[in-house]
């Protein structure tokens, strides 16, 4: 039976190389351990790896191509973890992780070098931009006193 609301014959990662992407997202779409809905809003979220934009629907589903980027964070904190999983018939080297902690202008320059696709391009360059920005150390520039400040004292 292909449609099931069974979740162990729906998992992700269970030869996603051989089935086609639409028969997997019908079998994700409503069923994902992954789905986050939030009241007042429409669409629905998702946490799932392998999903740059972090809404649930076709296009953005990262375990049903057959390529596909994932950008995190580094444990460390200092710098970002790109994990690429390609499409092969042995699911331990489908899956090749790479720490990028170099120079800024070199990460995005990988980024771009991981992924064919235009559009997906785009949004791994922003996740990595963001996540590279929040780790960044902001300096606080010193206060000036005002006159009066130093006359109190």
């Amino acid at each position: 039976m292909i449609f099931s609301t069974d979740s162990t014959l729906c998992l992700p990662f269970f030869k996603a190389s051989m089935n086609s992407s639409q028969i997997l997202w019908s079998c994700v779409k409503d069923s994902s351990c992954f789905i986050r809905k939030q009241r007042g809003v429409n669409k629905a979220f998702t946490r799932e790896p392998f999903n740059l934009w972090g809404t649930h629907n076709y296009f953005n589903c990262g375990f049903i191509r057959k390529q596909a980027l994932d950008i995190r964070a580094a444990p460390a904190g200092k710098g970002i973890l790109m994990t690429l999983r390609k499409k092969s018939s042995k699911t331990m080297k489908a899956i090749a992780s790479v720490l990028k902690n170099n120079h800024y202008p070199r990460r995005m320059k990988r980024v771009n070098e991981q992924l064919k696709y235009a559009v997906v391009q785009r949004s791994a360059q922003k996740r990595a931009s963001q996540i590279l920005r929040s780790q960044m150390v902001k300096v606080s520039t010193k206060r000036r006193r005002q006159r009066r400040e130093k006359q109190k004292k």
